[in-house]
């Protein structure tokens, strides 16, 4: 291809990569084409090498910037020397000379530059659209589980690829964390976070020059990574939104405790070991160490419920002899980290809070259910003309209302005011929001149309107690028959063991019979084994006597 031809070619290519909307539109430009360039147009004879032959000089080529620099010309001619030994100094002067003139191999340096630039720009895109969907996620996160899977290990991650180089493989775990906790620091600076890399890189034992070449490719690598600031605004965004979270779910449940009517409606899970288990879950201090058992932090837990903190003597004496028990040979180092760690969770304090504030609603409840309760007839105004006459009962365990005072003239009217979209009885609605929480629906009764009620009356029995409540009476109803249950597994048991007694003395007597027809059997054996032997005895004589005979 004449120089113009290759012109109009390099500049087609050109404008194809930088008119590239996506990566798929890009055109293939590779920097091997140099080396294929130098074995087709290097051939003597037709006997062409292989390009990978040429791998040295294209080496040369990238460091000298030109094919034509002396330094490059001497390893080319060194290639041309090794494969084809029979050609003389001119031939090979001539092929160099050939590819010297032409601008193909600078043409094809700037294609691959320029394709990888193109390629890097796309990437850099994607990866800035990726972080500001993850930012959009984080900030819109009502829930734990919606926040991106982004940590201190994403970090380290692309921390050590950085860390890659020429002379190690990488640095270590250690290292690294070093490294990104200088990066997550509030003050970081940037100079302090340099000369720390380099600290690490003499650590290594090279000469001054290899570590300088070390420091200055960890370096570039990762402070040109854009995606390693991305990930610390990531990682800080997304721990302070796990704050926010943490409140808004506190703030939720401290207000579904307070508007609980009854323990069926407190949140679940609001328990001493609730706090144990969060704290147990966050006691690991050394790598690979054992969690600190939920038993051995109970003391703690009870300490915190009782209004300490993890300043407090008590606290900090607790968690002494817990450092103390599981490590012994370092226990004032265990205590600082595990109290530091302890001091820093996000969740405790609003833990504390929720647990004491359910137990005093409880505690609430209870106590109401000892008290009285008052109870209400109120006309159901959508009774059927030719039914009965219907009362809806309410009850409420605070004190004893005068509907007739607080009710609207025209109790129907209160279904207007009832929020829409709730379907709920009115008045229940009504009274609750404005008066009293504890008031609510409890059934009701049907009279004939002639009808009213008259006098209402609590049956007291001779021991002056109110009746159970019906929750009260199917509690007691499930005791009775679970106390059914167990007398009759009871009796169950009973029965059988007298069945077991009396099979296990028959077994004794068979056994006994059994053994005294074993000990007459085994004695008139023992009779007859001796009359065989006398017998045997006396046959051995009378053989002997015929013997003397014969002879």
């Amino acid at each position: 291809m004449n120089q113009e031809k290759e012109l109009e070619r390099h500049n087609q290519k050109l404008q194809s990569i930088r008119n590239a909307q996506t990566k798929e539109d890009i055109p293939t430009a590779n920097i091997s084409a140099v080396t294929r360039y130098l074995a087709n147009n290097s051939a003597f004879d037709g006997n062409k090498i292989i390009p990978s032959e040429f791998n040295i000089v294209l080496d040369a080529i990238l460091k000298y910037n030109f094919f034509i620099m002396p330094e490059v010309k001497e390893i080319y001619m060194q290639v041309l020397k090794k494969n084809y030994p029979d050609k003389t100094q001119e031939e090979y002067e001539k092929k160099y000379s050939q590819i010297a003139e032409s601008s193909n191999i600078g043409h094809y340096i700037i294609e691959a530059s320029e394709r990888s630039a193109k390629l890097q720009e796309f990437k850099e895109k994607e990866e800035l659209e990726q972080h500001t969907e993850n930012m959009k996620q984080i900030k819109s996160a009502f829930e734990l589980k919606d926040l991106p899977k982004v940590g201190i290990g994403t970090l380290n991650g692309k921390i050590m690829k950085a860390t890659k180089n020429d002379f190690i493989e990488r640095f270590s775990i250690e290292q690294i964390r070093e490294i990104s906790e200088m990066l997550m620091s509030e003050n970081a600076v940037e100079e302090e976070i340099e000369e720390k890399i380099y600290n690490i890189c003499k650590t290594y034992g090279f000469d001054e020059e290899q570590t300088s070449l070390m420091y200055q490719q960890i370096e570039s690598q990762l402070f040109l990574d854009k995606t390693i600031g991305y990930t610390i605004e990531e990682i800080k965004e997304k721990e302070a939104r796990i704050l926010q979270i943490y409140k808004m779910n506190h703030e939720e449940t401290m207000e579904n405790i307070k508007n609980a009517r009854r323990i069926s409606e407190m949140p679940p899970n609001l328990t001493e070991s609730t706090l144990t288990g969060y704290l147990s879950g966050n006691t690991t201090i050394y790598p690979k160490a054992d969690r600190i058992t939920t038993t051995d932090l109970k003391e703690v837990t009870t300490l915190l419920l009782q209004g300490n903190d993890f300043t407090s003597y008590e606290v900090e004496e607790a968690l002494r002899k817990i450092a103390q028990k599981y490590y012994p040979e370092k226990t004032d180092e265990a205590f600082g980290l595990l109290k530091e760690k302890f001091e820093k969770l996000p969740r405790t304090q609003y833990l504390v809070e929720e647990i004491n504030y359910s137990n005093e609603r409880q505690a609430e409840f209870i106590g109401r259910q000892c008290s009285n309760v008052n109870v209400y007839f109120v006309p159901n105004p959508n009774s059927p003309i030719e039914g009965g006459r219907f009362y809806n009962c309410y009850i409420n365990r605070v004190k004893n209302l005068d509907l007739g005072k607080l009710l609207p003239e025209d109790v129907l009217d209160l279904d207007k005011v009832v929020p829409k979209g709730m379907d709920v009885d009115s008045i229940e609605w009504y009274i609750q929001e404005y008066y009293d929480e504890t008031f609510k629906t409890a059934g009701g009764i049907i009279l004939n149309r002639d009808e009213t009620i008259g006098n209402v009356n609590v049956f007291r029995p001779s021991g002056g107690s109110v009746g159970i409540t019906p929750e009260e009476n199917e509690q007691r109803k499930q005791l009775q028959e679970l106390s059914k249950e167990v007398k009759q597994i009871i009796a169950n048991k009973r029965a059988s063991s007298e069945r077991f007694k009396e099979m296990q003395a028959a077994y004794i007597s068979y056994q006994e019979e059994t053994d005294k027809q074993l000990e007459a059997l085994e004695s008139k054996i023992d009779n007859l084994m001796q009359q065989n032997q006398q017998g045997g005895k006396k046959a051995n004589e009378t053989n002997d006597s015929s013997e003397d005979v014969e002879r």
